[in-house]
Order: C-alpha cells, then structure tokens, then sequence
C-alpha cells in the first residue's frame, strides 16, 4: 500500500532534531475520520511555543513572540539584537551567556542540517562544539538561578549528539529528580526513550512516546511497517502497548485515504487495487474479531471500531452501523466513543432517507459537532483553521448531506447546510471578513465569497432553487428546525443574493428578471467583487474586429479602478432597448442594424468575449473546465441573431460584416495544426466547417468597397484562405 500521508523521513530523537512530518495534504474529500488520539499534536511545534512563552514571561513581555522566536531559533546575530540588548540592560549575564550557547547549538542543530551533506571537517568542527557545548552547559547546571533546568537540558543534548552515552545517563541520573514534572524533562528524557528503543526496551519507549504526545517518534518506531503485520507483531509483543490508538489510527487512514485515490489510478489497475485493499480490510477485521475474543487489550472499542469503518469503507455500511453500536458497548475512553459517535453520522448519512424524521437526527448531531468544535483547540491551515470535528463537519455535509437532501428535492435544506459549514469553518472560526482577500492567498483567489462550496452550488444551480434559498436566509422561521438552524450561521447579504440573482437571470437571457435584481446592487458592493477588474471592458465593440483593437482594448483588460456604472445593469438595458427597437420596426434594414447590434453583446459577454465577467465569476481558456451548468448560451444566440441580420439585409457592407462575424464565432477553424502517425506537425483542413463556409460567402466580396473598409485585407487568417481558395480553384480547373 502507498501509505501517501503516513511514511516518516526524520532523524529519530525526541526532540532532538525536528522531524519532518508527513504532510497532510487537505481536501475535504480527505478529511480523515478514524481519530483517536487529537492529531493537532502534530501540527505546529508546541515546544516551540512553550519556550517563546517562558522568555516572553522572562524578559516581561517587552519583546515580540516573532522577536523571540529569532532570537531563539536564529543563528545570525542580528536576530538574537532585541533580546541581547534586553539583557544587557538589565546586566542579566547568566542569560545573556546561555543565549550565547543556544546560538552556538542552533548553528550546528538547524533545520537545515538534514538536508546538508557534511564534509568530514564538517563533523570533526560540530563535534567539538557539542563537546564544548556539554562542558559549558554542565559547569553552569548548578550555578545558574533561574535557567538551571535549561542549561541540563542542553548538556543532555550535547552528550547525546557527541556520542557520550555514559554522561547522558549520568546527567540524567544526578539531576532527573531535582527538576519538576514539565516539557523540560520530557525533552531530557526523550534522550534516554532513544537508548531503550535501541537497547531492545521498544515498549518503554514507545509509551513514554505516548505519555509525552510525541508522535513523531512514535511513527518512528513503526517507520518499516506502519501495517497490518506492524499491527500484529506489536499485539504479540505487547498486548497492552500505549500505541495501538497511534498507530490504529494512521493506519485506519491510510487505508482510507488509498481507498480515495483509486479515483486518480489509471482505469486498469483500479479494480487490481481494490481487490487488494478489500482483502487487507477484510484480513484487519479477521485479527481484530481475534484479539477481541481474547481479551487482552485495553480499549475492544478501538479495534472494533477500525473494522467496521473498514466495514464501512467496504460498502457494508448495515454491518458497519451494527458493530459501531457493538463497538459503542465496549470499553473505550472518551475520544474513541466520539470517534464512534462521528463515524455513526458518517455512515448513516451514506445511505439514509432524507425525511423530516431524518432532520432530527442531522440536527441532533450538528449540535454535538459544534460543541465537540468549541471544544478542541483550532490549528492554522492556509488561510483558515481546522480541527479534526471540523473535518469531520465538511466530510459528512459536502459529500453526503448536501447530495442527499439535493437528491431529494430539498435545494433549500442542503444550501443552507453547505451555507453553514462555510460559514462557520471558514468564515467565522478562521476571522475572515467577505470580500476580503484571505492572509497568504492569491489575488486570483480574492474573495472566498465566490470561491467555496456554497456559491459552487448557487452557481449551478436552478435560478428559482437560488430565490428561494434567499428568501429562507432572509426569513428562517419559515423553514423547517433543521433549515433554520443552519441558517442561522449563514451569509445574509441582500447585495450578494441580488447580484448572484441578477446575473443567473442574466445567463437565462431574461432581462427584464435580471434587471430587477440588479438595480438593487449599490456599485460599492459591485466595485468589489472578484471579476470587478474586468468589468470595465465595452460590450460594444465588435468581438470579431478586437483584432484591429488590440492597443485599445489592452488597457481595459484589467482596470482597478472603481465602477462608475453597474455595466451588468447596462448591459440589460441596452438588450431590452435593441429588443424593442427589432419588434417595433418596420424596416428590413432597421430590423437588420438591430439584429447585427444585439449579436454584438451577445458575443461580448459569452464566455470567449471580452466582457465574460458579465455572466461569470471565473474564466478559463479552456471551455471545458468551466462548469456546464453556469456556461450560457450566448455565443448560439449571437449566431442566430447575425444569420437573422444576414437574411433581412443582403447589401454588401451588412453581409461583409455578418459573415466575417459568423466565421469569427465558430467553433471550428478552416485550419489547424495537427500530426501525423509519426507526430510531426501537419495542417489539418475543416473545409467544411462553419468558418470554412463563412469564408467561401466572403471571397465573392473580397473586391467589394465594404470589405476594404473593414479592414478584413488585413485579416491573415482570412488571407490565408483566400489564397488556399485560389490555388485549390487553379488546380480544379487544370
């Protein structure tokens, strides 16, 4: 198995180098649900912290945590200025002198290290430091006031990282009982928990690695076998080990997170895959009905557990909710009967009939997540903050409530979940403000606002299911308890909805609807949405002539200025004036003008023209990847509209500029670059395509005063047919 999140590279001391953790690469769809144990331990360096703290306390809180953390961790002395001068000042030399020490250990213990390849010099020179490191520090472990315990710490470490075995044991022999329990003599311990893995005492070490909350040392010691048969061979040495929460749970996940990745396997080995983790699953569930049976463990709940949420990830989800009731019956402590309680939620919205007796359930259980969330500290991940009952929120509501109540034909109920796992994950927990640009994103990541799981699904969805949803974030006593609930976490903004509204109405070509709701947006709210830069671009220039505009048309690619008009807005009103203007008039040139007008923004504002940002909130050069439901149909419409003009105007100038047009909008050039079966390039010829087509009307208008004067002997593409025309007629008529 791939094991993609679990495998551990790191040096193996408590402590003694920074381990490089696995990287949990997060998704929702990745929101790992088996937990037993809070992972939040790994996240982040609470040592690190808990130093920061003491010096923070120490120097009274004149410098910075950021001043602290360089001064502490740096090996420049510019970083350690704040803190050396603080001392200085207050002729605090028995600190300033282990500031000193802990810069000479920071040069030669660095992150960095791991990733260098030291000469012999190098480690002759680090070598001796260490050794200088240990005298100094010794000398000072009795004499020090108030960084005595600091100062064994660093001679603990420098004997083990110069190979001095016995003065590791004899400094934690003379001093272990002088200090109090704490993070310092954890870390001087974690030195000895070293020896004993190696000394063959892997339980003793493995449950002070437990004790501790020093996880990445305990992924160590199952480095080589984070397995089933790891699994087994730990029982059959230590039944009763501390780690089987640890190390149960990596693999739990592990397992679920390959079972997810068949999804990106080429189709032939999926079902090879599949076989294989099916057969692992079902080899755990097997051991675990095993050491049930015998009881020896502490805690039958966790194994039983792990094997029905493999029961679970099976598709056995009748048996995976008997043995998680099983699993509940058992002895476990508080984490495993709420991760038993999470996984119930799981399985059962997998598959559950989404009634209003159902709501009761969903309701009773969002209530437990939420308080299970205020519960857990929160940890920074990008721009917003997660825990795992977070994970465990947008795992069940994104890929199980929302289609559930959306597959039963409740669009209100499964947006206003979705609307309130955004909003209180992403929003609210991580201080974000809407319209904002999040800390450490992109700009084209701007607001989150157009960007998340809730818009994802009012994007795509009908226009009347997006009314409805608004009118229930406005009014949320008339939705059911669950609805309102959800609610009332919520965005409720009436320039949002209106705007999302309006332009939705908009795709669906119903202006006078679009209208409505547009004229309600003030332009403050408009000048800040995502696609504000490009709202400045003119609908009405040909999109067929940007060719003869590029200088003009370059500047108002990306304008940051603010909007002085809702072009939305305009846009509405000037295609409901052409519209009347074409059903008033009487003239077949009129209607023509009209015809040729309207297909102008039409095309402006499909998603190939300038003003794309009329109808969407993301643009892509490939079309496919802009979701289906949200593409609209203008580009057809423009077609139509100037094949109308064409017909009801057949003067020169009027069928010059419809056919240049048709050509320019279709979808299939006359020619393109392709390859042969020894993949070279080669021209490959549409003749008869749309543009090929448009082109062939053209060429008997080549001559013509109205194709000279726009500019179309200018046009490569066209002159380039022309002259294929032509030779192609010469060797036709020869």
């Amino acid at each position: 198995m791939k094991w993609i999140k679990f495998i551990i590279v790191s040096l193996f001391c408590f402590y003694g180098y920074k381990a490089s953790a696995c990287v949990d690469l997060y998704t929702p769809a990745t929101c790992y649900m088996f937990s037993v144990y809070n992972r939040n331990s790994l996240i982040g360096d609470s040592v690190k912290l808990k130093h920061i703290a003491f010096w923070k306390a120490y120097t009274q809180n004149q410098l910075s945590d950021k001043d602290l953390s360089n001064a502490l961790y740096g090996k420049d002395k510019k970083e350690r200025q704040l803190l050396t001068d603080y001392l200085s000042r207050h002729n605090d030399r028995d600190a300033f002198y282990y500031v000193s020490l802990l810069a000479s250990m920071n040069r030669i213990s660095s992150d960095n290290d791991q990733w260098n390849y030291p000469t012999k010099a190098d480690l002759i020179n680090r070598k001796k430091t260490w050794l200088l490191l240990l005298k100094e520090a010794s000398r000072k472990i009795d004499r020090s006031k108030n960084l005595s315990s600091r100062y064994w710490l660093m001679a603990v470490r420098a004997a083990f990282y110069s190979g001095n075995r016995k003065m590791c044991q004899q400094l934690w022999n003379k001093y272990s009982r002088k200090f109090p329990k704490g993070y310092i003599k954890d870390l001087a311990e974690g030195y000895q928990a070293n020896y004993w893995y190696g000394d063959g005492e892997r339980e003793k070490a493995r449950e002070f690695y437990a004790r501790v909350g020093d996880l990445r040392s305990l992924r160590w010691c199952f480095r080589n076998d984070i397995g089933l048969s790891g699994i087994q061979r730990l029982y059959a040495e230590a039944p009763h080990s501390m780690a089987f929460p640890y190390l149960i749970q990596d693999y739990v996940n592990s397992m679920d997170n390959d079972r997810m990745s068949l999804d990106f396997e080429e189709p032939g080995k999926v079902d090879s895959i599949k076989l294989a983790l099916e057969k692992e699953m079902n080899d755990f569930r097997t051991f675990a009905s095993t050491v049930i049976s015998e009881d020896k463990v502490e805690y039958p709940a966790l194994w039983k557990s792990a094997a029905a949420y493999f029961a679970y990830l099976e598709g056995k989800n009748k048996k995976a909710i008997d043995e998680l009731a099983e699993a509940d019956a058992m002895k476990g402590n508080e984490r495993m009967k709420d991760n038993i309680r999470a996984i119930r939620f799981l399985v059962s919205s997998a598959t559950a009939d989404y009634h209003q007796g159902y709501d009761d359930y969903v309701l009773k259980e969002l209530h437990w997540l939420v308080d299970k969330v205020k519960a857990e500290p929160m940890y920074a991940d990008w721009y917003s903050s997660r825990s795992h009952y977070t994970d465990v929120m947008e795992r069940i509501v994104f890929f199980n409530l929302t289609p559930g109540y959306l597959k039963a034909g409740r669009f209100t109920t499964a947006a206003a979940l979705t609307g309130m796992v955004h909003e209180y994950i992403d929003v609210e927990l991580s201080n974000q403000k809407h319209g904002q640009i999040p800390p450490g994103s992109n700009k084209w990541n701007m607001a989150q606002d157009y960007n998340n799981e809730l818009f994802d699904l009012l994007d795509t969805a009908d226009v009347k299911d997006v009314v409805a949803y608004a009118a229930l974030i406005r009014n949320t006593d008339k939705g059911t308890d669950l609805e309102k609930y959800a609610a009332s976490y919520c965005y409720n903004s009436s320039d949002y909805f209106n705007e999302l509204i309006g332009t939705k109405y908009l795709r669906l070509e119903q202006f006078g609807e679009a209208r409505t709701y547009l004229e309600k947006v003030p332009l403050a709210f408009m000048s800040k949405l995502n696609t504000a830069p490009y709202l400045h671009r003119e609908v009405t220039s040909p999109y067929w002539f940007a060719w003869q505009m590029r200088g003009k048309l370059k500047g108002k690619r990306y304008v940051t200025a603010v909007l002085t008009e809702n072009p939305k807005l305009a846009f509405c009103d000037e295609m409901l004036n052409l519209q009347h203007d074409f059903a008033t008039a009487t003239d077949d040139v009129k209607k023509a003008d009209c015809s040729y007008r309207i297909a102008e923004l039409y095309a402006q504002a499909s998603l190939t023209g300038d003003c794309w940002a009329y109808l969407h909130y993301s643009w892509s050069a490939y079309k496919e990847s802009v979701r289906s439901h949200s593409q609209e149909n203008y580009c057809r419409k423009a077609q139509e509209w100037l094949e109308k003009s064409n017909e009801l105007d057949f003067s020169d100038a009027n069928r010059v500029k419809c056919l240049f047009a048709l050509a320019s909008l279709s979808d299939k050039p006359w020619s393109e670059i392709g390859y042969d079966e020894n993949y070279k390039e080669k021209l490959i010829y549409h003749f008869d395509g749309s543009q090929a087509k448009a082109f062939n009307d053209l060429y008997p208008l080549r001559s013509s005063p109205a194709f000279v004067e726009c500019g179309l002997k200018k046009c490569d593409n066209l002159s380039n047919y022309f002259d294929h025309f032509r030779d192609f007629t010469k060797k036709m008529i020869f």
